[in-house]
C-alpha cells in the first residue's frame, strides 16, 4: 500500500501491484468505465528516471 498526503491535508492511498528497481506499479481504481458488465483497471506506472 502506497499513501500520498498532499500539502492540503487530503490522503489517498493506492495498492502497489508490482515493484523493481526501475518501476513501480500501482492500481489506481478499479470499476465498470464503460458499462459492459466487467470492472476496468486502471494502473498508474512511475518509471525511474536516468
Amino acid at each position: 500500500m502506497l499513501t500520498f498526503t498532499y500539502s492540503d491535508s487530503v490522503v489517498e492511498s493506492a495498492v502497489v501491484h508490482s515493484l523493481s528497481t526501475t518501476e513501480m506499479m500501482t492500481v489506481d481504481h478499479i470499476e465498470d468505465c464503460n458499462d459492459d458488465g466487467v470492472n476496468d483497471t486502471s494502473v498508474i506506472v512511475f518509471k525511474k528516471q536516468q
